[in-house]
């Protein structure tokens, strides 16, 4: 075996084309002299920064060299016994030349785990192509026998020929291709085709990507390099190399595919997402992490996660990655910050992972801020339910589904004298309620538990057995549309109800009373009026008479106003209307008027007057009767009206005999009269109107109102005495 890998050597040393033995981790085992001078190409040649293969063609990929890539995949397949041979063509720099090379890969020797890599330079065999300098028997060996297909044709579509390798790759054998021509493999409109064919017509070649047309339909992506060159009759010919990219192609797709997917799911994640390695350092997370720190992208790649984590979580958070790495898992609540100083509080769960040997965790977090908030609000809110409970006033008991009591506040106790352990797990019926208002009790409990809110006033006992009045209040609480419990206020009622039986007495008594003053007054009044009846008869002159009648007049109008508010229940207003009739069926004045028979008409509206404001304008009336009824002319006709139209009051007085002018303020006569009447317009703010046309009437108007006070309708003795004075 030894003496087989030393000869396999010297034979490598020999090779003008580099080549090298790569292990199965990709370890250089052994290269040619070509290799080791190839030192200024990225996949050719020894690498300064390693010795294995595979790290120096990851760096050409991340250089953006397509052709490392592929090898890696090609190189891969051979060491894993996926393939025995893999070969590609590959575009390199060797001493600042560009030079096409021929990569074969396939196993060192047989049933070893290394792989031989060859580096031919086949940028030769196309120059001697196209300038034929290379002998026929080359050519055509290098044609049948390449893994690349070929193709040799004319500009104009026509084939003339086609390696085995073309024919494979096509579907078509070698003959269906030159009488078929370029029309069966190649779409007319094909943009690639058509850019592809312009690229070569100006520069007489073509290196990159077309679509070739399988024989079955399919299309098959194909690398090649199309030349221009001249045979030796003059004529131009291509000279077609190309090998099939199709399944690259789709690894590509499916790797890009991939990529797109994770990222989608990802992004998808309701919460934040992000990965970080054993430095803490993030290594890739979601746009949600990016949304909820407010940080941009470019601001977060490689930056250590506890920068994040507010100075009183640092070391717990610390912890916790330090122990999900240590057990593959693990959860912690913490505060971060985000770029705009906001303070936020996540909930993280963390798993490890490993990738090409090295950890990494994984983690997923929700913003439970508003969580905390609420938390905290509804903490509050039960805090100060609690206090109110235990600090109200009045009896509170809370009742369980079971009717038992589940909490009592300080004021049920103090109230029905028991103490916490005596109340609590007990039922009410059983402590504060009698054998006859069992029923009660549990319909006051279904209709507390069905939802409804229910007041009662009823009598429950205390521990020593002392009825009491209450009020009870039973208000359901409510989880998820759930009744889990019944709220049980009491309100103490006993001093209520004594005061209430007070007050009801002493209004009774106030009541026999005041009806007792208005019969007094009433009988007084009566007395009074009936003196003065007397007085008049007595009396000899005529102008005395009249004097004294103007004061019966008056203490009538108080009278009649004092009869209507007696026997009735209401005392603050009065029915000016029915005092009205009352008056004018009486009428005081009718004494003089010389004919008895004068026709009186009444036409009222129902209309209701504040007692001051009724006595000033009943006062009123009487002086008016009293002036423009002076007795010298007869009185056939006297209307009377009482209206009300938006809390506008007018009482008229209209005749063919009365004098109005008398109620003229320039008339001196009857002077104290006319001041009585002005100074009890003035108490209802009312206006008085004269008409002394063809029909004679004077009427008052006042607006309606709630005048208070017991004597604001009456002036004051001195008042009325400078009047008189």
């Amino acid at each position: 075996m030894k003496e087989t890998f030393e000869i396999n050597i010297s034979i490598l040393e020999a090779m003008q084309g580099a080549a090298s033995i790569i292990g199965p981790d990709g370890e250089i085992i052994y290269s040619n002299k070509a290799w080791r001078n190839n030192v200024n190409d990225e996949i050719i040649g020894p690498c300064k920064e390693s010795d294995n293969y595979f790290d120096q063609l990851e760096q050409a990929v991340k250089k953006g060299n397509d052709d490392a890539l592929k090898l890696v995949f090609g190189l891969r397949e051979v060491l894993d016994g996926e393939k025995n041979r893999f070969e590609m063509s590959s575009l390199t720099l060797i001493k600042s030349k560009q030079l096409w090379n021929r990569v074969s890969v396939s196993r060192f020797i047989d049933g070893s785990e290394q792989a031989l890599i060859i580096f031919d330079d086949i940028s030769k065999n196309i120059n001697l192509l196209q300038e034929g300098r290379e002998s026929k028997e080359l050519y055509l060996q290098h044609f049948k026998n390449s893994l690349q297909g070929i193709i040799l044709s004319s500009p104009d579509g026509r084939i003339f020929d086609a390696n085995p390798a073309a024919c494979n790759i096509l579907g078509y054998t070698r003959q269906e291709l030159i009488e078929g021509g370029r029309d069966l493999i190649v779409t007319k409109d094909d943009p690639l085709h058509n850019k592809a064919f312009k690229i070569r017509e100006e520069t007489s070649k073509f290196e990159g990507e077309k679509v070739y047309v399988h024989k079955d339909g399919h299309k098959i992506t194909v690398e090649i390099s199309s030349v221009l060159y001249r045979n030796n009759n003059g004529g131009i010919r291509s000279i077609n190399t190309f090998r099939d990219k199709s399944k690259e192609k789709k690894t590509e797709q499916s790797l890009k595919d991939e990529k797109l997917f994770n990222e989608t799911a990802i992004n998808s994640i309701p919460g934040i997402f992000f990965v970080i390695n054993k430095k803490r350092e993030l290594a890739r997370w979601n746009n949600a992490f990016t949304a909820s720190l407010r940080y941009p992208k470019k601001d977060l790649a490689n930056r250590n996660v506890i920068d994040f984590v507010t100075d009183p979580y640092k070391k717990s958070t610390e912890a916790a990655i330090e122990d999900a790495f240590k057990n593959g898992t693990g959860n912690i609540i913490t505060e971060v910050k985000t770029k705009l100083d906001e303070v936020q509080t996540h909930q993280i769960f963390a798993n490890r992972f490993v990738r090409n040997g090295v950890e990494y965790l994984v983690g997923t977090g929700t913003d439970i801020t508003h969580m905390i908030e609420a938390e905290a609000e509804k903490e509050k809110s039960i805090e100060m339910m609690s206090q109110l409970f235990n600090n109200s006033p009045l009896a509170m008991i809370l009742i369980n589904p079971d009717n038992k009591i589940k909490r009592a506040n300080k004021g049920f106790t103090k109230l029905f004298g028991y103490t916490q352990e005596e109340v609590i797990g007990k039922k009410p019926r059983d402590l504060i309620t009698t054998s006859d208002q069992l029923q009660e009790v549990e319909d006051i409990n279904s209709t507390a538990f069905s939802g409804t809110v229910k007041n009662i006033e009823t009598t429950r006992r205390t521990k020593s057995g002392k009825e009491l009045s209450v009020l009870i209040n039973t208000v359901p609480v409510k989880n998820n549309g759930d009744i889990i419990a019944v709220y049980g206020i009491y309100v103490d009622m006993t001093d209520q109800k004594l005061l209430e039986q007070q007050l009801q007495t002493s209004l009774n008594e106030k009541e026999v009373l005041f009806a007792e003053i208005h019969h007094r007054v009433k009988n007084n009044l009566a007395v009074i009026a009936g003196l003065l009846d007397l007085q008049i008869e007595d009396e000899v002159s005529q102008e005395v008479k009249k004097k004294l009648n103007e004061v019966r007049s008056r203490i009538f109008s108080i009278a009649k106003i004092n009869e209507s508010l007696y026997g009735k229940n209401d005392v603050v207003s009065i029915r000016f209307d029915e005092y009205l009739q009352t008056v004018t069926e009486s009428l005081p004045q009718k004494d003089i008027v010389q004919h008895e028979h004068t026709e009186v008409e009444l036409d009222t509206t129902p209309v209701s007057l504040n007692l001051n404001q009724a006595v000033s304008a009943g006062l009123i009336f009487n002086e008016l009767m009293n002036t423009i009824l002076d007795g010298e002319k007869d009185i056939e006709r006297l209307k009377i009206d009482l209206t009300e139209q938006n809390g506008l009051i007018e009482i008229a007085i209209e005749g063919d005999g009365i004098h109005v002018e008398q109620l003229n303020p320039k008339n001196d006569i009857n002077n104290f009269q006319n001041q009585l009447i002005d100074i009890l317009l003035s108490q209802i703010q009312a206006k008085l109107h004269m008409f002394n046309g063809g029909s004679k009437k004077v009427a008052i108007r006042f607006k309606k109102t709630d005048m208070s006070g017991p004597s604001s309708s009456i002036k004051s003795y001195e008042e009325l005495q400078k009047i008189a004075l």
